[in-house]
């Protein structure tokens, strides 16, 4: 063991252990690690070798030679910074204002940089959250040029901020820019900044763009706000597009290319494979297959043997493998694994990063999921893509990027845990239970204990004590034994706050609606009807529906009205 931590060591030092990761999902573009090597033992937890406070952000760190580029924010600056492999030591940091108001219902992502940054030619470029495109010398920082779009189109980023990661084709920078409805998918030369071509019918989605050839022609694949298209490459020209939208129009998935096939999802879309055509005529798209089993909401999947593995929204999350050519499902994991992850694969592995900060390896093939470890990585959520190296993982959480290096005892690979039985995926009925029984109680305790103070305020003053107990003390404990007392966004907590002043604003009205001569066989029943009904309009106004509600959901406000009024009329008398 000694030995071969001495051979990592020298490795190391030399930055010749393995390839560069130059750009969002690696050399290729397709999240498969080339070169790394094949193991199966893992060590039982993973080795700290460095951790750094780069600034807030959900861009991926990038690597080059000796180099580690990572693109975030501090204050009102956007900042990339380059980083010695080795240490995490900065060699050089540039910054420019990029003052930014993030749509309130993405406060939880935080206002940081998604796209990752590319670096080619020796040159770094990346497209900031607000729409700023800049490019800088990866030797030494110097700026080489800066783009804004605000007086080109009416808008310079997507609703939630810009995501999606450049890509260098040939010596062009090549990203959709502009905002809502208005915007192009735009080619700029790396050493100037000056455009090349654009194509500018539709604004841009959240997806990355990829370049591959299709029927002899080299060809940028991407989702713009309404379409999956296909654009030459060489000077913009649009080859097809399928009509393409998601609720919240949220195109996030990068379309996957195998030869003239694209493998694609979205939002409560199933994953879907068409072929792409050239004909005498033009271009054409047919479709091959589709699988209902899942559906990719922001995870991008990878493929590699013949085989399709992802992220699935389904069942509040889920990892799966489909064939590749026949989109047939192969296995799914059990459900609950998290909001999000990102899927690499190399040496004989797959590597999943949740959204909860788990890193699992599980080997490729099988005929089921079954991991043989997972470790916690960082302190807050890890939205950014890792990258994988022979000699550990680099990890991006909120705030800080981490190297972690797979040194320790090992254990034989098995599997980390069997899958929960048929009961405990039900577990969750009993906190559902717990809280019907707590909220149910809550009006006629409150009531009585009202009539014993003789005064509304008295009673609310009770009543916020035993939040501050259950609600401030209680966590407080639990978050500092976890030792995760950090990585609170500003966005969160504002968020959040407000949330708790909704909740003892509810209760304040509760105790008045007593006061006023309200009981709480009235009162209670009327509240958690309306309280639903609240929820879904309110949440309607947040996330406009692509398509007309359906009636259903009126059948159902109508049903909760009704259960009200016959709680109420048939409710016993004493």
């Amino acid at each position: 063991m000694k030995g071969t931590l001495a051979v990592l060591a020298v490795l190391l030092a030399s930055g010749l252990e393995a390839a560069d990761w130059p750009q969002w999902r690696g050399p290729g573009r397709d999240g498969t690690i080339p070169g790394l090597a094949a193991r199966g033992d893992w060590p039982a937890s993973l080795t700290p070798g460095w951790t750094v406070k780069v600034g807030e952000g959900h861009a991926s760190p990038v690597v080059v030679g000796d180099r580690v580029y990572v693109f975030s924010r501090e204050g009102e600056d956007e900042v990339v910074r380059a980083l010695k492999l080795a240490t995490g030591e900065t060699i050089w940091r540039q910054a420019y204002p990029a003052p930014y108001e993030m749509n309130s219902a993405a406060f939880d992502h935080g206002k940081g940089p998604k796209g990752t940054p590319v670096v080619a030619d020796g040159r770094v470029c990346a497209l900031g959250i607000s729409g700023i495109l800049s490019c800088w010398d990866a030797g030494d920082g110097r700026p080489l040029w800066r783009k804004e779009f605000a007086s080109q189109f009416s808008g310079t980023s997507p609703l939630y901020g810009a995501a999606m990661s450049p890509v260098v084709d040939g010596g062009r920078v090549i990203a959709h820019v502009g905002g809502p409805g208005d915007g192009a998918l735009t080619a700029f030369d790396a050493a100037t900044g000056e455009v090349v071509w654009a194509w500018g019918d539709d604004g841009p989605g959240y997806a990355s763009p990829v370049v591959a050839e299709i029927g002899g022609v080299r060809q940028v694949v991407t989702f713009s706000e309404s379409f999956l298209v296909g654009v030459a490459a060489d000077d913009g020209t649009l080859l097809w597009q399928l009509p393409f939208t998601t609720s919240w129009v949220q195109n996030a998935v990068t379309p996957l290319i195998q030869g003239d096939t694209v493998v694609y999802s979205g939002l409560d879309h199933p994953v879907r494979a068409l072929k792409v055509v050239k004909t005498a005529s033009g271009w054409t798209t047919e479709p091959l297959w589709e699988n209902e089993d899942v559906a990719c909401y922001m995870s991008t999947p990878i493929v590699t043997d013949g085989r399709i593995y992802g992220f699935s929204q389904r069942k509040r999350g889920q990892f799966f493998a489909l064939d590749a050519a026949t989109g047939k499902t192969l296995w799914l994991s059990e459900g609950r694994q998290g909001d999000n992850a990102a899927i690499l694969a190399g040496g004989g592995n797959l590597f999943l990063l949740t959204t909860g900060s788990e890193l699992v390896v599980a080997p490729l093939g099988g005929d089921t999921f079954t991991p043989n470890r997972s470790w916690t990585v960082a302190q807050s959520p890890t939205w950014a893509h890792p990258v994988v190296r022979d000699e550990g993982v680099l990890v991006k959480d909120v705030e800080t990027l981490a190297l972690l290096r797979f040194e320790g005892e090992t254990e034989a690979a098995g599997v980390l845990a069997p899958p929960p039985e048929k009961g405990a995926e039900m577990s969750w009925i009993w906190f559902v239970v717990g809280a019907v029984l707590s909220w149910g109680l809550y009006g006629p305790v409150l009531h009585k204990g009202q009539m014993a103070l003789g005064n509304p305020l008295k009673a609310f003053l009770f009543v916020g004590f035993a939040y501050f107990l259950v609600g401030v003390l209680v966590p407080l404990a639990s978050l500092a034994s976890q030792g995760q007392l950090k990585g609170f966004t500003s966005g969160g907590m504002v968020t959040s706050t407000f949330a708790g002043v909704l909740g003892a604003l509810g209760a304040v009205c509760v105790i008045y609606a007593f006061r006023a001569g309200g009981t709480p066989l009235w009162v209670m029943p009327l509240v958690f009807a309306g309280a639903p009904i609240v929820n879904v309009l309110y949440s309607m106004w947040q996330h406009p529906p692509k398509a007309a509600p359906s009636p259903m959901l009126y059948v159902g406000f109508l049903l909760a009205a009704t259960g009200a009024y016959m709680v109420l009329h048939y409710k016993p008398q004493g």
